[in-house]
């Protein structure tokens, strides 16, 4: 699910959310892509830049090139998700050890409803 209204103050900073996408694996020179989808989960950590961003950074996971447009999702409860952005950026050439920028949903969440005719409580 997407989040709401009501969600749209909560940072999700320290919360375990879920990476997934086609992107390179190991990023080695060579651009291995998985041969399957890949799902990583990774805190999200407090951010150097405006509050529409949420990051990630990891030394052992991380998006890759191949990845943008991604979602990060939230366990909320048991075996319930909700997408909280869309990947946008790596901030390292090598993609492990720098800041993964996404998206945050709540933040646009206006433009979703114009757009889509959803409506968020």
């Amino acid at each position: 699910c997407l989040p709401t209204r009501a969600h749209i103050d909560e940072t999700f900073i320290g919360v375990n959310a879920t990476l997934t996408g086609w992107g390179v694996n190991g990023y080695d020179h060579k651009y291995n892509y998985p041969e399957l989808y890949y799902a990583k989960d990774i805190p999200v950590v407090k951010c150097p830049w405006p509050q529409e961003i949420l990051c990630t950074s990891g030394k052992d996971s991380s998006v890759c090139f191949g990845d943008s447009g991604g979602p990060i999702n939230y366990e909320f409860e048991a075996g319930k998700y909700m997408q909280i952005g869309v990947n946008q950026f790596v901030t390292n050439g090598h993609c492990l050890g720098g800041f993964n920028g996404y998206a945050r949903f709540t933040t646009h969440l206006d433009f979703i409803q114009e757009t889509t005719g959803m409506i968020f409580e």
